[in-house]
């Protein structure tokens, strides 16, 4: 009996030390690590809540743009459409030679004159609104496929980071230090470990994109046509061409002009990381003494941070200009020429 006993604290002793090393590695590899992954966290969710900021701002101006532009088309429109009813019934007059006491054939020869003259700059005016309408709304939907396709996933994956992964870490360690500890719940610990290999983002983000579906439907705005208007698509039917060519040859000037930003500031970009990788290779002695001697130095990543808003900003452009000159190229214009 006594030897059962001196086992019994022998083994309750070595139970307790193990107890007391899984303590030590909640306390260090997890619960230190935990306060500083919130600390990131907190730092990258201001700054995705910035970018955020800043692209839906960039939405709301275009799609304020495109409803001004579809207001002004739409009284364009309408007044087209009253001239040619207007037109068409004094056209109707003159060949029914509706002549009155009072109304005489030249009369009304030259009042339908003047109303087709009417009618014809209502056209123009008209078919002018239209074009600046579609092609905004060329411009705003490509900006929206921009939005869901790249921008909208790229701020989620910024936000997510690496928590999943630390996460993992985390329950993996638990799990393992639990394990040794107590051969008692082994069974049950092994299940959680098996289960802590679930946790990742990409089974994560299926879950949310599943319970948030406003980031994976696609807007795209419609064309409203107004007064039975049948025409869809940017058309040159009241207008000579050289305005749609001018405006061709500014959008493939833009489309040149932010292509080439894109390339010079990839560039940069993947020097600013080089440089930034080569510097984290360096030993902490020396990062802090680099630190103290360079009080002014600009935090490598904030320029990281900047190159990618200007090459965000500059896709957002050439995509939008992509579109313009793709409704432009169905009105039949060859915009492939305009293109250096």
């Amino acid at each position: 009996m006594h030897e059962v006993w001196q086992t019994l604290l022998e083994e309750t002793d070595r139970v307790g030390k193990t107890r007391l090393s899984a303590a030590d590695v909640y306390s260090q590899q997890i619960s230190e690590s935990c306060k500083l992954v919130r600390g990131v966290k907190v730092q990258v969710a201001k700054k995705v809540f910035e970018n955020l900021i800043e692209i839906q701002k960039d939405l709301t101006m275009s799609i304020q743009e495109l409803t001004k532009l579809q207001k002004t088309y739409k009284d364009e429109e309408h007044i087209a459409h009253d001239a040619r009813v207007k037109a068409a019934d004094a056209d109707d007059k003159v060949k029914k030679k509706s002549v009155g006491i009072f109304t005489s054939l030249s009369k009304l020869q030259q009042q339908s004159s003047k109303l087709n003259t009417r009618r014809e700059a209502c056209e123009a005016k008209s078919t002018a609104a239209r074009n600046e309408y579609l092609l905004c709304l060329a411009a705003v939907n490509a900006q929206l496929n921009q939005y869901y396709s790249k921008d909208a996933p790229e701020l989620i994956k910024s936000m997510d980071g690496e928590i999943y992964e630390k996460m993992q870490e985390y329950f993996t360690l638990f799990c393992q230090a639990e394990l040794q500890s107590c051969g008692i719940t082994q069974e049950c610990f092994m299940r959680i470990l098996a289960d802590s290999t679930k946790v990742n983002r990409d089974f994560q983000l299926r879950g949310f994109l599943a319970d948030n579906t406003i980031f994976v439907d696609l807007i795209q705005y419609q064309f409203q046509p107004q007064d039975n208007d049948n025409i869809s698509k940017v058309s040159t039917e009241f207008q000579n061409s050289t305005p749609m060519e001018a405006e061709t040859k500014k959008c493939a000037a833009r489309y040149v002009q932010e292509d080439r930003a894109i390339k010079q500031a990839s560039k940069k970009l993947q020097r600013l990381i080089d440089q930034s990788t080569s510097a984290s290779k360096k030993s902490t002695d020396q990062t802090a003494e680099a630190n103290v001697g360079g009080g002014g130095t600009v935090d490598p990543q904030v320029k990281i941070e900047e190159m990618k808003q200007i090459i965000r900003k500059s896709t957002i452009e050439r995509t939008k200009m992509e579109a313009r000159m793709d409704a432009l190229k169905k009105a039949g214009i060859n915009t492939d020429a305009f293109i250096l």
